[in-house]
């Protein structure tokens, strides 16, 4: 059914090779349309041959679309109120040996610019020890930009990234953790983030100013 509604929209999806690593690892993909879970889920899964759980926001676990989609791929529920729940609800996923999805920007941009990433994505890859897969989506912001009810006939590209190997950061993270160095442990996950950020907005066409 998805994939006839979607068929409208001329795409272009490129390093699909990319994906063909032995799960678990986390994609993370730049955020400028409501509808990016969607078309990441819909189309990448047909890769990688089984469901990419995304986190997603409680609030479109209630909408009628929405959740029958979440409910089908298994999307992992990032409750507001409890956000530090969902990130062990995703580390579960990986321990199953799945994949698990996260936009890092945590929210859909304004204007389709990419924005500055948060560290949920590189916190996760850092406790779970996965690797990570950087996805640029270009242009989805032309189909349903923020704002917009009604989606319009406009092409995509999935531009899929190699994977990101955080292992450098380990040592240094692990001590910090032992050590309870809170300062320490943000340094780490904002660095990570940033080179993270930076692999996504190249693949999004993008430069990333942060």
């Amino acid at each position: 059914m998805f994939s006839v509604l979607f068929s409208i929209f001329p795409k272009k999806i490129t390093g699909a090779e990319n994906l063909k690593i032995t799960a678990p690892y986390i994609i993370a993909a730049n955020h400028a349309s409501i509808l990016d879970g969607f078309l990441v889920t819909l189309y990448l899964s047909k890769i990688t041959g089984t469901y990419i759980h995304f986190l997603t926001k409680d609030k479109y676990f209630e909408n009628p679309l929405f959740k029958v989609l979440l409910g089908i791929s298994e999307g992992i529920k990032v409750a507001m109120k409890d956000p530090v729940r969902s990130f062990f609800s995703a580390l579960k996923y990986l321990e199953r040996g799945q994949i698990v999805g996260i936009f890092p920007e945590s929210t859909r941009s304004i204007d389709g610019k990419i924005q500055k990433g948060k560290n949920g994505a590189a916190a996760l890859v850092l406790k779970a020890r996965v690797p990570l897969v950087p996805v640029g989506l270009i242009n989805t912001n032309g189909i349903l930009p923020r704002g917009s009810a009604l989606p319009r006939i406009a092409g995509f590209e999935i531009n899929v990234g190699q994977p990101i190997s955080l292992e450098k950061y380990y040592p240094a993270y692990d001590a910090a953790v032992l050590q309870q160095e809170k300062d320490n442990i943000l340094k780490i996950e904002e660095e990570a983030t940033r080179e993270l950020m930076r692999a996504i907005a190249r693949l999004s066409r993008q430069e990333y100013p942060y």
